[in-house]
C-alpha cells in the first residue's frame, strides 16, 4: 500500500490566496483554516486578514480577526503582530490598550517588520502609550527608513531639519533623508527637497531642480508643491516670470486645499496681477483662506468687512474676523481689533480692552500700537 502523500499546508495556503483572488472567500477560509489546524503560522496570520480586511470577500469581524492574529502572534509571525497591536491601539474586536500596543509594536518591530518599526518610532514621537522619547523615535525611524519605509524617511528629514528634543537641527542630514524619500516617489518629501533647494539650506541652491521636484509633487496633486510652482511663476524663480501661469497654479493648489494659494489668488484679484482687478473675487479669496483656518486670511476679510472692500461694509463682521485671527496670533488683527474697542465700531467703546489689544499687538512688533498706547 502506497504511503499516504504528507500534507503541504505552504500550498494549502497559496491555494487560498488563490481563492480569495477569484472571489471565493469561504473556499479560501476553508483551505486556511486547514492549514492553522496543522500548526502553519502564516495560516494563522491569513485567518486574522480574513476577518480584518472585508475586500477580501468576508464580512469584518475585528474580534475574531484579533483572536486568529493573537495565535500567529505568539509563534512570532511580525506581521500578526503589528496587526494585533493595531486592534489593541483602536480598541478594535478588544478593549483597547495602548500598553498592550506597544508591547506588540514592539516584539514586531525587533523582528524587522517595517511597518512595526515605523508605528513604534510613531508611538515615542507623540507619546502615546509610552513616554515621549524623540531619540527612540528616530532609532526606530531609521530602522524602517533603511528598509525603504518613505514616511519614515520624511519624518527624519522633518526631525532633522527642525531639531527636537534632544537632536540638533542639521539640514545636510535632513536633506538626506528628504532626497531619499522624494526619489521613491513621496510627494511631500518631493515638495519638501524642492524647498530646500530653493532656499539652498543643506544643499546648494538650484532654483530651477527645485521647481523639477515641485513639478513631480504637483503631478500627484500635492497642492503645496503647486502654490510653489505658483510662487516661482510670479516671481520669475527658475523659470521666467509669467502671472497667466502663475494664476493658474495658484488656482489648482487653493482648489486642493492650500490657504497660502488662496492669499496670492486674493492679492492677484486685489492688485490686477495677471488678471483683472476685482475686489469681489479678492475677497471670495479671503474668505477661502480665513475658512481653511489662516490667520492672514482672516484679518484680510475682517479688513475687507472693515472698508466695504469686495463686501458690504459691516463692522460686527469685521470684528468677528479680527477676533479669530488675532487669537490665531496675527498681530496685524491684534491692532486692529484694539481700534475696534477704541472707536467703538462693532463693539461698545471699551479703551480697558482697546489697551489690552494694543499691548499684545505692541508686544508682537506692531509699532502702529506702540503709538495709540501713548
Amino acid at each position: 500500500m502506497a504511503a499516504a502523500e504528507k500534507y503541504d499546508s505552504d500550498r494549502e495556503i497559496r491555494l487560498g490566496w488563490r481563492f480569495v483572488d477569484a472571489g471565493k472567500p469561504r473556499l479560501a477560509l476553508a483551505c486556511f483554516k486547514r492549514a492553522a489546524v496543522s500548526g502553519n503560522v502564516r495560516a494563522l496570520t491569513a485567518m486574522g486578514l480574513m476577518y480584518d480586511y472585508p475586500e477580501n470577500g468576508l464580512r469584518r469581524n475585528a474580534k475574531e480577526a484579533c483572536r486568529w492574529y493573537y495565535l500567529a502572534a505568539r509563534k512570532g509571525d511580525t506581521r500578526a503582530q503589528n496587526n494585533l497591536a493595531r486592534l489593541f491601539a483602536q480598541g478594535d474586536g478588544v478593549r483597547k490598550s495602548m500598553r498592550r500596543a506597544v508591547f506588540w509594536y514592539r516584539k514586531a518591530a525587533e523582528g524587522g517588520n517595517e511597518a512595526a518599526q515605523y508605528n513604534l518610532a510613531d508611538k515615542y514621537y507623540w507619546g502615546n502609550g509610552i513616554r515621549k522619547n524623540i531619540r527612540e523615535a528616530v532609532k526606530w525611524y531609521k530602522q524602517a527608513a533603511l528598509q525603504g519605509a518613505l514616511d519614515a524617511q520624511f519624518e527624519l528629514g522633518d526631525i532633522y531639519s527642525s531639531g527636537l528634543d534632544g537632536i540638533r537641527k542639521n539640514n545636510k542630514e535632513a536633506v538626506r533623508w528628504f532626497k531619499m524619500a522624494a526619489e521613491g516617489g513621496h510627494e511631500g518629501a518631493q515638495t519638501t527637497f524642492g524647498v530646500h533647494l530653493f532656499y539652498g539650506q543643506g544643499i546648494k541652491k538650484d532654483r530651477e531642480k527645485a521647481l523639477t521636484w515641485y513639478r513631480k509633487a504637483s503631478r500627484k496633486g500635492e497642492c503645496n508643491a503647486q502654490a510653489n510652482i505658483g510662487r516661482c511663476y510670479k516671481n520669475g524663480h527658475g523659470i521666467e516670470r509669467n502671472l497667466h501661469k502663475a494664476h493658474m497654479w495658484f488656482l489648482k493648489a487653493a482648489e486642493g486645499g492650500n490657504a497660502k494659494a488662496c492669499l496670492s489668488l486674493a492679492s492677484a484679484y486685489e492688485e490686477g496681477e495677471g488678471v483683472p482687478k476685482d475686489l469681489k473675487k479678492m475677497a471670495y479669496w479671503y474668505r477661502k483662506a480665513a475658512l481653511r483656518g489662516d490667520a492672514e486670511g482672516m484679518r484680510e476679510l475682517g479688513i475687507c468687512y472693515h472698508d466695504g472692500r469686495g463686501v458690504r461694509r459691516n463692522f460686527t463682521v469685521a470684528v468677528k474676523w479680527y477676533r479669530k485671527a488675532a487669537r490665531n496670533g496675527d498681530s496685524w488683527a491684534q491692532y486692529c481689533l484694539g481700534m475696534c474697542y477704541r472707536d467703538g465700531e462693532g463693539v461698545p467703546r471699551n479703551r480697558g480692552i482697546a489697551k489690552k489689544w494694543f499691548r499684545t499687538a505692541a508686544a508682537n512688533h506692531v509699532s502702529e500700537a506702540r503709538k495709540a498706547l501713548l
